[in-house]
């Protein structure tokens, strides 16, 4: 990836089309796949301070985040590396063939 073309994960996040706050900054939707609830807290108070109003959901397995990701699609996705029910390449495969979000990051320790 070129410099020139990279836009910041954390970056203001853009009004989806046809939205009627189309033009206005808009509160990004955020959505953490964590398996370890302290670490997911950890995520969310960090995001807190950069989006302090974000619309954030946490999820603790890939695949109900999957299934909340379809019924409303996420700006921002913070998601672990693994998980009980779903491995992370099928996982992050479903997010980016719908597209469910529109950024993703993978997180690690």
């Amino acid at each position: 990836m070129h410099p020139e073309n990279h836009t910041p994960l954390l970056s203001a996040v853009a009004p989806r089309p046809g939205e009627k706050n189309a033009g206005k900054s808009a509160s990004p939707r955020i959505a953490i796949v964590h398996q370890n609830r302290v670490q997911a807290d950890a995520l969310r108070l960090a995001c807190a301070e950069v989006f302090p109003t974000a619309e954030m959901n946490l999820h603790p397995r890939g695949n109900p985040a999957l299934l909340a990701l379809r019924q409303q699609a996420a700006d921002i996705l913070l998601v672990w590396l693994t998980f009980e029910d779903i491995d992370l390449i099928e996982l992050l495969k479903q997010v980016c063939g719908a597209p469910l979000a529109s950024r993703s990051l993978i997180v690690s320790e």
